[in-house]
């Protein structure tokens, strides 16, 4: 597991600052004076995602599924493994964090420079459809 924090901070003398707390064994009044932290962890899918969303409560946070959509040639749809993924942002609407929101936001990641048409497509796939204007992403 990998933690460092959500916004770069630095020490009195400019240095890099990371976070060295143990998140299992420290206690909410210690741990929240260094939110928000991004944490990095590899999980079989499925096996965390509940429990995540409970411990959560009406926080805000994001889940991230890094992948590589499938080549479509002939529509000039190519896969990215770097951009490619599904994103769910808990109590926000923004990619990038953005304000509090009272619901969840799922974003679709298509190559660096975006493809709607990819994105529209991707969501009819699982019955749903691109909602509101395109987002910076990763």
């Amino acid at each position: 597991m990998r933690l460092e924090y959500a916004e770069g901070r630095v020490g009195p003398a400019g240095e890099d600052l990371w976070f060295e707390l143990d998140v299992a064994a420290t206690d909410d009044g210690a741990l929240e004076p260094h939110l928000p932290l991004d944490v990095m962890v590899d999980v079989p899918r499925g096996s965390v995602e509940e429990r995540f969303v409970a411990a959560l409560g009406r926080g805000m946070a994001s889940i991230d599924w890094h992948g590589l959509w499938p080549d479509e040639p002939e529509a000039g749809h190519y896969g990215s493994a770097k951009y490619d993924g599904v994103q769910v942002v808990f109590h926000g609407d923004h990619a990038q964090w953005g304000r509090w929101a009272e619901h969840h936001t799922v974003f679709v990641h298509v190559t660096k420079f975006g493809d709607l048409a990819r994105a529209q497509k991707l969501a009819a796939h699982i019955g749903s459809e691109v909602l509101g204007e395109s987002q910076l992403g990763w």
